[in-house]
């Protein structure tokens, strides 16, 4: 980990990408980015003896998730969506969308998020948050996180009932993805049979989720 500038890596596909550390994001013609950080090296925000420090160097080795420039990886940041979007499908092992940038969300701008927005649309795993938008950089909370997590597994939701594991979920569409993830060991929640779902993920949190969703 750490300074990644001029790096290059293998991909899952075996062949070799340039990680634009100046950009801080995934992107490029169409093809798939990924990183070349030593996790030995470190970030130097996220020190051996930080919690999520397993998970953080795990998942940034696989090329799931990226750091935010000057050898840090932010992890109290805040997701948003269109991380998500980049998130879940590198980590299913898609290539971007070849769609025009506007194709199926009208709040979705010309850059290097779109094609991933535009893939997690195509594979089923969003679509968006009202006609034609996807709210690309609203905050994403753990409630809404369950169903990326699990649509990009190809996981069924769950059918325990809504207060099977978690006094505080509401019986709603969302609750039978948060049950699923419990099932499936991707969480524990928050503390005792307590998800808190409206709460915003942050970036050491989504380490932890996409690990043990996409172990390999």
């Amino acid at each position: 980990m750490g300074d990644y500038h001029e790096t290059w890596s293998q991909s899952y596909f075996g062949t070799y990408y340039y990680f634009p550390a100046s950009v801080g994001i995934l992107g490029g013609n169409g093809d798939v980015y990924v990183s070349a950080i030593n996790p030995v090296a470190g970030f130097s925000d996220v020190p051996s003896s930080y919690w999520a420090y397993f998970y953080i160097t795990a998942v940034v080795t696989k090329g799931f998730m990226f750091g935010c420039g000057g050898g840090n990886f932010c992890p109290t940041a805040l997701a948003d969506r269109k991380m998500m979007a980049d998130y879940i499908t590198v980590a299913m092992r898609q290539i971007q969308s070849s769609a025009a940038f506007n194709a199926y969300f009208d709040d979705v701008s010309n850059d290097a998020w779109a094609p991933f927005i535009n893939r997690a649309r195509e594979l089923g795993i969003t679509s968006g948050c009202g006609t034609r938008t996807f709210c690309p950089n609203s905050i994403i909370t753990r409630a809404q996180v369950a169903v990326f997590i699990i649509r990009g597994m190809g996981q069924t939701p769950s059918t325990a009932p809504f207060s099977a594991y978690f006094d505080d979920i509401a019986n709603d569409s969302l609750a039978p993805y948060i049950n699923r993830m419990k099932e499936l060991n991707i969480t524990s929640g928050c503390g005792v049979r307590a998800y808190c779902p409206n709460n915003n993920l942050q970036k050491d949190e989504m380490t932890v989720l996409l690990y043990r969703a996409f172990p390999n």
